[in-house]
């Protein structure tokens, strides 16, 4: 085993719900992505998941529809910051299709 890999906290996953440190281990940021995700309701998660694969244009435009609403401002902040971070876009993607 070699060392552990380690994930620098470069976009705001964290912003309002996570809180990571500035490096955070990667099996570290599955385990709050996972979180967050069970937190969810079936059909956000199917929605999230739609939402990640649509083209850049749509999911931008989805994105700004989400967060013009308060009721959905947490799920447009969840999709911004997978949109700065590809790690953890591929990390909600892969685990949303898991489900």
């Amino acid at each position: 085993m070699g060392l552990p890999r380690l994930y620098p906290r470069r976009a705001c996953w964290a912003r309002h719900t996570l809180r990571l440190a500035s490096v955070v281990e990667v099996h570290e940021l599955e385990a709050l992505i996972q979180q967050r995700l069970d937190a969810m309701p079936k059909a956000a998660r199917a929605e999230l998941l739609r939402v990640l694969m649509l083209p850049d244009f749509e999911r931008a435009d989805r994105i700004g529809e989400s967060w013009s609403y308060p009721q959905s401002r947490a799920f447009a902040e969840l999709l911004i910051d997978a949109e700065e971070d590809r790690i953890v876009r591929a990390l909600l993607v892969g685990m949303l299709r898991e489900r």
